[in-house]
Order: structure tokens, then sequence, then C-alpha cells
């Protein structure tokens, strides 16, 4: 078991009790799969360490999600799309088209630097800024018509 697993089952298992159900939620994920990934089955996932945060507040969490130096800002609760979808669809593709500039640059010299790193995870969070912006602004458009709202990848957003 690696450290942020048994970080993860103190946490969740141990110190509050019962919150894994709660973090399955916010996560998105099957209460087994999170429990899972406290015993060492799976690794921890991203979203699994966010979910725990927000749920317990734990201050060894906040130090995994936030490096030192780094601030942790809190997304707007409601995606507000500033253009219509045909807009923020070619937003995302712009922003993909970076992400892949950024990547190939990285590759250029074959090593990966931290500052082509955070370029690159920058570039990703970009992307998918601008896919729920895209999401919002299509679900906007098509409100009037009869039928679900779109789903972007599972995400139950």
């Amino acid at each position: 078991m690696n450290s942020i697993t048994e970080l993860l089952k103190e946490i969740l298992v141990s110190t509050h009790r019962g919150s894994a159900y709660e973090v399955a939620e916010i996560a998105g994920l099957a209460y087994r799969t999170v429990i899972d990934q406290t015993d060492g089955r799976i690794n921890p996932s991203v979203e699994v360490i966010k979910a725990s945060w927000l749920v317990t507040k734990d201050p060894r969490l906040k130090r995994l999600l936030e490096p030192e130096g780094w601030e942790l800002a809190r997304k707007a609760e409601a995606i507000q799309p500033t253009r219509d979808a045909e807009g923020e669809t070619t937003d995302v593709i712009l922003a993909a088209s970076t992400l892949i500039e950024s990547i190939r640059k990285a590759k250029e010299d074959g090593r990966l630097t931290k500052e082509e790193r955070l370029t690159i995870l920058s570039n990703l969070g970009i992307v998918k800024l601008e896919v729920e912006e895209a999401e919002a602004a299509l679900n906007q458009e098509i409100s009037s018509m009869a039928g679900p709202r779109l789903n972007v990848a599972g995400t139950g957003k």
C-alpha cells in the first residue's frame, strides 16, 4: 500500500467513518470503487482525493492537492457559457490544439521539464473548462427541446 492509499484509509475508514459514501457520491463513483482505493486494490484517483477533502476537510489531503506555493480556488458552481454552442465548441478545438502543441514541444528533446509538465496540465485544465462551457451552451440551446440534458463522459454533471 502506498502512502496516499494509507492516508485515504486512515481518513475515510478510521477518522471519518462512513464518509466514503459521500465521497463516492461527490466523485461520481460506486462506493465499492472508493473502498477499493482505500485498501490498495486500485490506485487512488485525484477525483477521490478531491472528494475526500471536500467531505472531511482533512488538512493532509489539502496538502496533497495544494503543494507549497500553490492555492486551490473553488470553481464556479454553475458554468456560464459566454458564447453560443458553436462558439464554445470552437473554443474546445482551439484549447485542444494548444494542448497538443504543448505536448509536442515537450517531446522535442525527449525529456519533460517541470515547467513543461505544468504547462501541459494547465492546458489540459483549460480544455476541460472549455468542454464544460460547451456542454452548458448546448444545454441552454436545447432546453426548449424534448429529451434529456447532455452528460459529457458520464460525469453526472
